[in-house]
């Protein structure tokens, strides 16, 4: 998996995930640190990971999947409004930031990380789903579409909350790609991941 390799590539050795779900990313962090030679307990008394999520029932599963995978000791999940836990964290850093909660809270997340000085020297912030399919009608393209192109999956006009989400996500890919303080490059991975890095002085 990409977080995995990415963990070993910048030899990091704490993670913050914005979104636990049930636990799936975590797993995959928890062994590419152990990898790395990273120890359940630090020395500065922080695990690892640090997860949150703000559905009690999500941070329930995946207490348990940590456990069937023999990492728990490696993630602190952390149950409340991400925005708040955001806060409680500040002080702390991180060499990978996961994005993959509230698509459209995204940017707050990013400036919250960078103004925060949350992210690591040298560290990644880590954007999935940056390229879902309803991120398509808010792209501005000059070109044709291929005869050959693949269809999307789901029609617009029956989902609007996916509009919503696709909006927030184009907003948030410009302004990240615009923003002067970091670096990025879209994978078109899955349904998109973003691989964000800071600017030197920033």
């Amino acid at each position: 998996m990409l977080q995995s390799f990415l963990v070993g590539l910048l030899g990091a050795r704490r993670v913050l995930e914005i979104g636990t779900f049930t636990g799936a990313s975590a797993i995959f962090f928890a062994n590419a640190l152990k990898r790395n030679g990273v120890a359940s307990t630090p020395t500065n008394g922080y695990k690892p990971i640090v997860s949150l999520d703000v559905s009690p029932k999500f941070a329930q599963t995946a207490r348990q999947n940590f456990v069937k995978a023999g990492i728990s000791e490696y993630v602190d999940v952390v149950v409340g409004d991400a925005h708040e836990s955001l806060n409680e964290l500040v002080g702390q850093t991180f060499d990978i930031v996961f994005l993959d909660a509230d698509k459209e809270a995204y940017r707050a997340y990013y400036d919250k990380i960078i103004e925060s000085k949350m992210l690591a020297k040298g560290g990644l912030i880590i954007a999935d789903n940056t390229a879902f399919d309803w991120v398509t009608p808010f792209i501005d393209v000059s070109a044709p579409v291929a005869e050959d192109a693949v269809p999307l999956r789901v029609p617009y006009s029956s989902h609007p909350e996916l509009l919503d989400m696709g909006r927030a996500l184009h907003e948030f890919n410009e302004y990240v790609r615009q923003d002067p303080r970091s670096e990025v490059v879209m994978l078109p991975l899955f349904t998109g991941i973003s691989l964000i890095r800071l600017l030197p002085d920033n």
